[in-house]
């Protein structure tokens, strides 16, 4: 198509936007006028519906009502990007659909801010608009759910079977937009406490806006066309029932897990658990990127299962032996102690830097005998709440030598709620309190 057949097209299809859209302000449903805005879309890449959009701003839309338009192209997206691209469909309840609904979520807060960015050039209000921008970038932080979900749930059967490369180029680029996407909240925090509206400060706004919609949206072409449609391939039922299992943990990013039709039967399986074997039949339906990182694998390969060290015993949702476990609770920067069921203490922790002593000739003690006649009626009480489920903690911090010492009591329950004991953690928190700012572990 030339040039001018392209710019005539957009204008064309403008008109007609701007037709459906004042029928849309008049009162017609959008469902109503659904199939006349996809046609008009369909002819539009989406340069050209940036351009639109901001036709439609000149000729007095307001950003709102142009959101409709953004709705119904996110939709349009969803099913060239994320449909064609599956082998199979996505129940609905099913862990996928919920990462693909994520992503139809992200989308329409991109188009959204593609079309708040283009008002903030001179349309409108620059401060309301600017605030509305904060606002949805704002929001975009909880996305962090979304790819907290893959590199904890997802990533690790992809490592299991020697796939590493895919999950950790998306991980960089993962952790890359969410950075981004905190400096350009800080600096348009600074925008609004100096009300800098110049041309030159909402301009480079306007562009890092773009720079960050062209990331986020990098990430879910990447998704939809090479991680989805591999894991779908990949992942055994058991598989997607141990990441069901666990999603609910993280969060989700503006959608609500529907029980749906995905009914599993399977039992949870764990990245330990499976052999990294792909069969040739999967392997022939894998996207390019996945099926030569399977087919150069070698010998690396993970066949490391926690479950069959020597000694490993299963504690909660992990394994450990009980050297493992004894050295855990030592190298912990607490000191904890535990009185039983009976009021008996029965256990503490040998820290290298102790604050209170304890010692093995006190084992087995009655509670009461542990601590000063002037406080024991104080202790008892609280253990005797904690029985009784009247209370939840305990606090209470003194001078110690110079340093602040904090004390906290805990009830220890089992998975039904049945009294087990109680807890004491002892923490020296000075230098504690002193800290300010942040420190990220790449400092």
């Amino acid at each position: 198509m030339s040039n001018e057949k392209g710019v005539r097209q957009v204008k064309d299809n403008v008109i007609k936007l701007k037709e459906l859209l004042r029928k849309a302000h008049e009162g017609v449903p959008l469902d109503i006028l659904k199939k006349e805005l996809k046609e008009a879309l369909s002819g539009l890449n989406p340069f050209e519906v940036v351009l639109a959009e901001q036709e439609l701003l000149k000729e007095g839309f307001t950003p709102q009502e142009i959101f409709k338009v953004c709705d119904i192209h996110v939709e349009m997206l969803r099913d060239s990007l994320l449909k064609v691209s599956l082998p199979y469909e996505v129940p609905v309840g099913h862990p996928l659909h919920d990462l693909i609904s994520e992503n139809e979520e992200l989308l329409k807060d991109l188009e959204k801010l593609s079309v708040l960015s283009q008002a903030l050039k001179g349309f409108g209000k620059k401060d309301e608009i600017l605030e509305e921008i904060y606002s949805i970038l704002k929001s975009l932080r909880d996305f962090k759910k979304h790819y907290r979900k893959l590199q904890a749930l997802v990533f690790p059967y992809l490592e299991r079977r020697g796939i590493t490369a895919v999950p950790r180029v998306l991980w960089s680029k993962e952790d890359q937009a969410m950075l981004y996407l905190r400096n350009l909240l800080n600096e348009i925090e600074g925008l609004k406490a100096s009300k800098d509206f110049s041309i030159t400060a909402l301009d480079e706004v306007v562009n890092k806006i773009a720079f960050l919609t062209r990331e986020f949206t990098d990430i879910v072409f990447r998704e939809s066309k090479i991680l989805f449609p591999a894991i779908q391939l990949l992942f055994s039922e058991g598989e997607w029932v141990a990441i069901k299992e666990s999603e609910s943990d993280i969060g989700f990013y503006k959608v609500r897990p529907e029980a749906g039709v995905w009914k599993p039967s399977a039992e949870p399986i764990y990245p330990y658990q499976i052999r990294p074997e792909v069969s040739e039949e999967v392997l022939s339906k894998l996207p390019a990127e996945f099926r030569a990182v399977v087919e150069s694998r070698g010998e690396f390969l993970d066949v490391y299962n926690p479950a069959e060290v020597k000694g490993r015993i299963k504690i909660g949702d992990g394994y450990l032996t009980l050297e493992e476990l004894e050295s855990l609770i030592n190298a912990l920067p607490v000191e904890i102690s535990f009185i039983d069921a009976n009021d008996r203490f029965v256990f503490y922790s040998k820290n290298k830097d102790k604050i209170f002593v304890r010692t093995k000739v006190e084992v087995g003690r009655p509670v009461e005998f542990c601590h000063p006649p002037r406080s024991v009626h104080i202790v008892k009480k609280i253990v005797e709440e904690f029985k009784a489920g009247k209370r939840d903690s305990a606090d209470f911090w003194i001078n110690m030598g110079g340093r602040l010492i904090y004390i906290k009591y805990l009830p220890v329950r089992s998975s039904e709620g049945k009294y087990l004991g109680t807890l004491e953690v002892v923490q020296d928190i000075t230098d504690i309190k002193k800290i300010e700012g942040e420190k990220r572990l790449l400092d």
